[in-house]
């Protein structure tokens, strides 16, 4: 059983963070919070900026207006620093901000969903930490983005927010005595228990298996055809050029290219596979999954540390993603979706949970969150004529530009028609590989071929159920049940079941309606 004396020591530590915070009286950020608001305004501004101090004609005067605006974003910076005020009341975060327009927001410590700490390589220096919290409440920006807090100041308030949230509520104080005893008994005074740690090689395989370096390779030649200069682009091409001279001087032309293109690709492949790789030693380096109590804590990065928490009760949609490269690793992936507003296009602070481990890991981590979770489903086909549809954009887009060009140029336009037999024999694999699944308390659906991926969710945490029904689907049989989950994404992995057979359509939609108007609503 837990002693009394825990609770009042937990309240002492509530009352020593909340006196740190300065609680009843308002406080200004730390004082080099503006420099921080500077660097990140600046990074906006950042490639216009240098274009036209670089660029510029330096006969002219307007270049100087590059400098002018750096002034003035300095100045806004420490309006932004001397305006924004915070304050602790009782069970509230109360932040006030603006000059001329003036706001005041009052967070409720208890609605924080989610709070993740952002500290750069400046950051850590400094001793300091961007603080986001997020809550469950929609918008366009987290509840509040405190730019900066010292990191003494920081853990105050992640402390203050865990103790209002009152996560811990939900486990019988027996419970909660026991398990302190228990991790006392391991060693671990605090009761964090470590889930997973990515060694240097899981990282390798991350990056093997990623495309950002792909992505990154793509943004570094269109940055270079922009600004690159001839001489630039004759440094690039100077080998290439010389192998082509050398097969046009031996009347091998066409061999050149045979053998240059394929070269090409192989460069381009292993260097964006090691962009890839830098980029997850970068991204998530140290990486450690932890829990305490019902809460999932996530902390990586080399130069920039990002850590971040969440209550295990409010994730609503989990994805299991395993690609091509992770199938030859024998690894897969696992994402979520939490209960918390996104700001803008950015992702959630706790969505990457467990980037690479083995399957049989992924399977004992969800079995210890969801002990309900059975591993394996029985999955129900798509309709026998699924691949029609799956087949039907691509064979009407190749159609069109085969007879756009066969219109332009002739006959050479029917070559563009050799894709169709691939487009309808990678539907059928598609089609094949899809299926869903339903029991009593998960919804599951699967696609992919060489990137496979395996959403679900459990049914009383479903937000929206719709009925969807093409002409296309009328005509066939085939009918579509969407569901839809508190903190979706829309270009996620979503729980959309599309080309089922529509009498197992009807009964599924339902089957779900039903449980969703028995359900209490929760988050």
């Amino acid at each position: 059983m837990m002693m009394p004396s825990d609770a009042s020591t937990e309240s002492a530590a509530t009352a020593g963070d909340e006196a740190r915070l300065g609680a009843g009286t308002e406080r200004r950020l730390h004082p080099l919070s503006w420099l921080f608001v500077l660097l990140a305004q600046l990074r906006s501004f950042a490639l216009p900026l240098v274009a036209l101090l670089v660029f510029g004609d330096r006969g002219e005067s307007w270049q100087w207006w590059g400098l002018v605006a750096v002034g003035v974003l300095t100045l806004g910076a420490a309006a932004r620093y001397f305006t924004y005020r915070f304050r602790i009341d009782a069970d509230e975060l109360v932040i006030r901000s603006g000059l001329l327009e003036r706001n005041v927001r009052h967070v409720p410590l208890a609605r924080i969903q989610s709070v993740a700490l952002h500290r750069s390589l400046l950051h850590r220096l400094a001793g300091v930490a961007e603080v986001r919290l997020e809550s469950a409440v929609g918008g366009e920006e987290p509840e509040a983005r405190m730019q900066v807090l010292s990191m003494a100041d920081a853990d105050a308030l992640e402390r203050l927010v865990e103790y209002h949230r009152g996560a811990a509520q939900a486990v019988p104080v027996a419970v909660r005595g026991e398990r302190a005893e228990a991790a006392a008994s391991n060693g671990d005074e605090t009761g964090t228990r470590r889930l997973l740690h990515l060694s240097l090689l899981d990282l390798v395989k991350l990056g093997l298996s990623s495309g950002r370096g792909t992505v990154l390779l793509a943004a570094g030649l269109g940055a270079l055809e922009q600004f690159g200069d001839e001489q630039v682009w004759k440094r690039v091409a100077y080998w290439p050029n010389e192998l082509m001279d050398w097969f046009l001087a031996r009347d091998n032309y066409l061999l050149g290219w045979m053998l240059l293109i394929p070269a090409l690709l192989l460069l381009a492949t292993a260097v964006s596979r090691i962009l890839a790789i830098a980029l997850a030693l970068l991204r998530d380096f140290d990486f450690t999954l932890e829990q305490v109590g019902p809460r999932l804590s996530v902390e990586r990065g080399l130069l920039t540390r990002m850590r971040a928490s969440a209550p295990l009760r409010r994730i609503q949609h989990w994805t299991l993603r395993q690609n091509l490269v992770m199938r030859l690793f024998g690894r897969s992936s696992l994402r979520v979706e939490t209960a918390a507003t996104r700001a803008g296009n950015e992702p959630q602070t706790l969505s990457e949970l467990v980037p690479i481990a083995p399957p049989d890991v992924l399977d004992a981590l969800l079995r210890g969150w969801l002990p309900d979770w059975p591993g394996v489903f029985d999955f129900r086909p798509l309709h026998p004529r699924a691949w029609r549809r799956m087949a039907l954009v691509p064979c009407l887009l190749t159609l069109a530009a085969s007879a756009g060009l066969t219109a332009a140029s002739g006959a050479i336009g029917l070559a563009l028609l050799a894709p169709l037999p691939f487009w309808i024999w990678l539907a059928r694999r598609q089609s094949a590989c899809a299926g869903y699944a339903v029991t009593d308390r998960f919804v599951v659906w699967r696609s992919g071929w060489l990137d496979k991926r395996l959403s679900f969710a459990q049914i009383d945490k479903l937000q929206g159920l719709r009925w969807v029904q093409s002409p296309f689907d009328r005509r066939h049989g085939m009918a579509g049940v969407r569901i839809d989950t508190a903190g979706a994404h829309p270009l996620g992995h979503r729980l959309h079941l599309a080309c089922l057979p529509e009498a197992e359509a009807r009964a599924l939609f339902a089957r779900l309606s039903i449980r969703l108007a028995k359900s209490p609503w929760q988050w």
